[in-house]
């Protein structure tokens, strides 16, 4: 085990002492706790999702997963861990044992004033994104590379009267890979550390038809192995309160991102934000930044059974921070676009997302599409578009059955037009809750990739059954 790794192992035990510290002497009222087990078997007919080497394998499943929540006045715990363990009949060097954590600990050490935050993250990522892996990640196993984070962020908040609020942030946070050696000789993915602070100050109650808010961050962060990166921004955005339901702004400020390159300059955005009932919002933001012509756009609207949320942005970002953010959301929007090959350069996403749900009596369909434009620094990297769709259909057959279809397409492709693939699978499974804490679930898919580079082609058929008890 790397030094790395196991820093991130102690960090992850501190987090968990942190938790029963907090948690110590609450009432069993204040915690919700929900252990499970599953148990399962599956068959694919192309394990290793190649083109080539077409082999058949089944499998068992054992994943044990426990929940954790416990909010209290001054502080909010939050731990989601599943451990899912595979071994193959067909090749013993398949087994493997897959970790999912998601782990948050909001504290408030000093009444309204100092805080604290602490988060850590295990995830499977693709190692070549121009290849798959089933969604549970049995098959195409070999594509994923175990991913571990950590982040620790004190920070302190002031109330200026009613004139402003402010608050100063610190982080520290690291990303480490378990296949350090695949992730490295893969586009140059390597193990990073990175510190951060941001400051920001906002407009209190005394400012009525008017707004405004100051923000700074500075980031560097550290690889094992690539340059080092930097960055450093500041905004200003000043507003007007035209009505209960419309505003007006204004924003300018300065952005600077250095890797091997360095990138920096000025900008401005102007905007509106429209609220015009409860359950709409639209916010539509243009103007100019270093790179060119930026935009903002996010629309949103709620019904009893129809919700819409479409939203486009241009960011500044790379494979870390699409890391760090994923595993931080906790509720995020839409569907995420696959990440990009592992690279420590910034590059410009130009994304759109959004999706649709409407439920009618024992129905519910959904529907999010996904668009992402990246562009590269650096001129020998390739520019590449993502573009994507899931349709699900969920129906309650009975007061114990559900059943569930989903299909999903996605594409992905450079900008110069030579190196593309395509994506499309189905899935569909049957739920049967067979007592209070016992479900089982049978699933069938199929998934296809289509690519200009003939040896990520593959085709596979699977089927899985599954056990899981709720304790």
């Amino acid at each position: 085990m790397s030094v790395s790794a196991r820093k991130c192992y102690i960090l992850y035990f501190v987090l968990l002492i942190s938790i029963l510290i907090f948690t110590k002497g609450a009432v069993a009222k204040d915690i919700e706790t929900e252990p499970t087990l599953t148990i399962g078997l599956g068959y694919s007919d192309n394990i290793n999702l190649d083109h080539d080497n077409v082999k058949s394998s089944a499998y068992t499943l054992i994943a044990p997963a426990v929940r954790f929540i416990k909010e209290g006045s001054r502080v909010k715990t939050q731990l989601d861990y599943k451990m899912n363990g595979y071994t193959y009949a067909s090749d013993s060097d398949l087994n493997n044992t897959q970790h999912n954590l998601n782990a948050l600990l909001k504290s408030e050490l000093l009444a309204q004033s100092i805080f604290l935050d602490i988060n850590a993250n295990i995830s499977q990522e693709l190692l070549n994104n121009s290849q798959n892996s089933s969604p549970d990640g049995a098959s195409g196993s070999n594509n994923l590379t175990q991913t571990y984070t950590y982040g620790v962020s004190p920070y302190w908040k002031k109330q200026w009267k009613n004139y402003a609020t402010s608050e100063f942030k610190y982080e520290y946070n690291e990303l480490i890979y378990s296949s350090e050696d695949e992730a490295n000789n893969n586009n140059g993915g390597d193990n990073s550390r990175a510190n951060q602070i941001t400051l920001m100050i906002e407009s209190g109650k005394n400012f009525n038809r008017y707004f405004w808010d100051f923000d700074y961050t500075f980031n560097t962060t550290d690889y094992e192995i690539n340059n080092d990166t930097r960055s450093e921004s500041y905004k200003l955005q000043l507003g007007y309160h035209y009505s209960k339901k419309l505003d007006f702004t204004f924003t300018t400020g300065y952005e600077d991102y250095s890797d091997s390159r360095e990138e920096s300059g000025g900008g401005w955005r102007t905007g509106i934000l429209w609220n015009p009932t409860s359950r709409t919002n639209f916010e539509f933001e243009l103007g100019h930044r270093f790179f060119g012509n930026t935009y903002v756009f996010d629309f949103k609207h709620q019904n009893r059974r129809l919700t819409w949320h479409f939203r486009y942005d241009d960011t500044i970002t790379n494979t870390r921070n699409q890391i760090i953010n994923n595993n931080q959301q906790e509720n995020p929007d839409g569907i995420t676009p696959p990440l990009s090959d592992f690279t420590v350069q910034y590059y410009l996403s130009r994304r759109f997302a959004g999706d649709i749900s409407y439920r009618h009596k024992k129905s519910a369909f959904i529907l999010g599409v996904f668009n992402e434009k990246r562009y590269f620094q650096d001129s020998n990297t390739l520019d590449e578009e993502n573009t994507g769709f899931d349709f699900t259909w969920n129906l309650a057959v009975g007061r114990r059955m559900n059943m569930s279809s989903q299909i999903v397409w996605r594409r992905l492709k450079d900008t110069t037009g030579t190196s593309s693939q395509e994506q499309k699978s189905f899935r569909w499974s049957f739920n049967r809750y067979l007592s209070a804490t016992l479900t089982g679930v049978i699933s069938l898919s199929y998934s296809t990739n289509n690519a200009d580079l003939i040896t990520n082609d593959y085709t596979e058929n699977a089927l899985s059954v599954g056990l899981t008890k709720r304790f």
